[in-house]
């Protein structure tokens, strides 16, 4: 059987015309598609500061890396060379968001951290028993609880109580945004606010840990699943950012922890606004390539989870350490952290050189 190239205006190899050919034409169509969706996301992921499509495909960026290197592959493949070198720009765009956390230097070694736990629960789900496991083995000194109902509300006063007496809740059964949070130490100034949506309410309270006084948010913004939320949930972040701010210039609190599920992952542009409008350290650096374990999944696999419960800390702590714990039945896993003094981390840092 007679084979023909058929060569394009770049002479490149585009198909063979033959009967055998045809399932390497569809292959290279097929594969043509899947780079330009790709490449599609990433040219509207530039657009993620002004709009909430854009927002949600920016927070993709793992799974758009993914598509992107088996496109490539696949394009080399089949020597589609303008094409392979569009898809490995979008490669070093995406990427470049995401390296300064893979690479980022190692978290610091302390001695007795400070151990924050946050877990959105869910409200519908009836798993109290997983929840509680969970709890109880990370034994943490203070636990943020987001979409907090009253019946897990009841488990927790009944169970915990005796570990846990000091708390600060408004559990709620309709929607997604019952709040609290339960602590070893005795809270101060404790309160139950709202920035934007009245039903969105997030906790501020103070705690004392090693003879320092440190100020603990807990929040939990709405999700962006369209324009309106999209502008709630940034707002959100800017009162809450501005908050923080006026709250540390304003006392002496040597720290601020914040801790929640933000809704957005560290691939977004507005958790870097966060972060420099707050003048917060995240959790998430330092991580390594736990920096890329979902918190929050929509099928059990890694692929198909983000990175959406964040802690965040200021003034004299850093963060030594970050654990995404087990499934609790919830789709959010709770996530561990622990702090230190930063003079603690500097002494230890010492410390490390002088055995090496």
């Amino acid at each position: 059987m007679s084979e023909q190239a058929i060569v394009d205006g770049t002479g490149e190899i585009a198909a063979w015309q033959s009967v055998d050919g045809r399932p390497r034409t569809i292959a290279i169509g097929v594969i043509r598609l899947m780079a330009t969706l790709c490449l599609a996301a990433t040219a509207l992921s530039l657009l993620a500061h002004y709009w909430w499509l854009a927002d949600l495909i920016a927070n993709l960026r793992v799974q758009l890396i993914i598509g992107l290197i088996f496109s490539l592959v696949c394009i080399v493949c089949v020597r589609q060379k303008r094409l392979a070198v569009c898809v490995i720009l979008a490669l070093i765009w995406h990427c470049s968001w995401i390296t300064p956390y893979v690479f980022a230097p190692q978290k610091p070694i302390g001695v007795r951290p400070l151990k924050i736990c946050t877990v959105n629960v869910l409200t519908q789900n009836s798993q109290h028993d997983k929840v509680l496991a969970v709890l109880k083995t990370a034994d943490p000194d203070v636990f943020a609880v987001l979409e907090l109902g009253t019946a897990l509300e009841s488990r927790f006063i009944e169970e915990l109580s005796d570990l846990y007496p000091y708390r600060i809740t408004q559990p709620s059964d309709n929607g997604n945004f019952g709040i609290g949070l339960w602590s070893k130490m005795p809270l101060q100034d404790e309160t139950i606010f709202n920035l934007t949506v009245p039903l969105v309410s997030s906790i501020s309270a103070k705690v004392s840990w090693e003879g320092q006084v440190v100020r603990l948010f807990a929040t939990h913004p709405i999700p962006p699943i369209n324009s309106r939320y999209f502008q709630a949930r940034n707002r959100h972040l800017e009162l809450l950012a501005e908050r923080i701010r006026k709250e540390s210039k304003n006392t002496e609190e040597a720290s601020t922890v914040v801790v929640g599920d933000l809704n957005l992952t560290p691939w977004s542009p507005w958790y870097r606004k966060f972060l420099r409008d707050s003048e917060m350290d995240d959790c998430v650096h330092g991580d390594r390539m736990a920096s890329l374990s979902p918190t929050w999944y929509r099928w059990p696999k890694f692929p198909f989870g983000l990175v959406l419960d964040h802690g965040f800390c200021s003034g004299t702590l850093v963060c030594s350490s970050r654990k995404v714990l087990e499934d609790i039945g919830s789709d959010h896993r709770p996530v561990l952290l622990e702090f230190i003094r930063s003079e603690e981390s500097s002494h230890q840092e010492v410390e490390n050189l002088e055995k090496k």
